[in-house]
């Protein structure tokens, strides 16, 4: 998983900001894809607003 954030109105990232992998056998199967955006609730600067765009979800080469 890669990730950029940046500000309404500002220049996207060059560069991926975040990026993982995970190599748990459990999740080298078949399955789905979910987002999930959150807010703690002791957050003082709500509202949040989240958005996906270009979501891209490939099966990899073997």
């Amino acid at each position: 998983m890669r990730a950029k954030v940046w500000k309404l109105g500002t220049t996207e990232p060059a560069t991926w900001q975040r990026s993982t992998t995970d190599a748990t056998a459990a999740l080298q199967a078949a399955g789905g894809v979910g987002v999930s955006l959150y807010v703690s609730g002791s957050a003082t600067n709500t509202p949040v607003i989240g958005s996906i765009d270009d979501l891209l979800v490939v099966q990899p080469q073997n």
